[in-house]
């Protein structure tokens, strides 16, 4: 029986709550490649870039959580697409409590570290429906 693999982006979500600073960064460099295309909400940035915008989003909150909706894992061959879709929930600092929705895709070279992530989010509120039960 194989280990169970920790989807790449779904990881990347999930140390932007539960890591300490030190942790994140060297985890985070553990899985992007150094010359790693980022772009989020399109805003192209580079790891150091990437980072930087978790650190400050870290910084105006006070806790929160990542759900994984779906994953997908591309084929074998290298290199190999990875997409996944997650619900985000964000407490602010001043108090408000933020949802949001974002899908994420990426691709990882021949040792598994990702060459490119891209992630398209929106906020949603209540009358939403992200769809994370389906």
């Amino acid at each position: 029986m194989r280990p169970e693999r920790v989807h790449p982006l779904a990881q990347l979500g999930r140390l932007t709550f539960q890591a300490d600073d030190e942790a994140l960064a060297r985890e985070v460099r553990d899985l992007l490649h150094p010359d790693s295309m980022i772009r989020i909400s399109g805003k192209k940035m580079d790891v150091a870039g990437y980072l930087k915008h978790v650190t400050e989003l870290r910084s105006g909150m006070s806790g929160g959580s990542i759900t994984v909706v779906d994953e997908v894992w591309g084929s074998s061959a290298e290199p190999s697409g990875v997409a996944a879709r997650v619900v985000v929930r964000m407490t602010l600092k001043n108090g408000p409590a933020v949802h949001g929705e974002a899908h994420l895709i990426g691709r990882l070279d021949a040792d598994g570290r990702l060459t490119k992530l891209v992630e398209i989010g929106r906020l949603i509120d209540d009358t939403d429906d992200p769809a994370e039960t389906r």
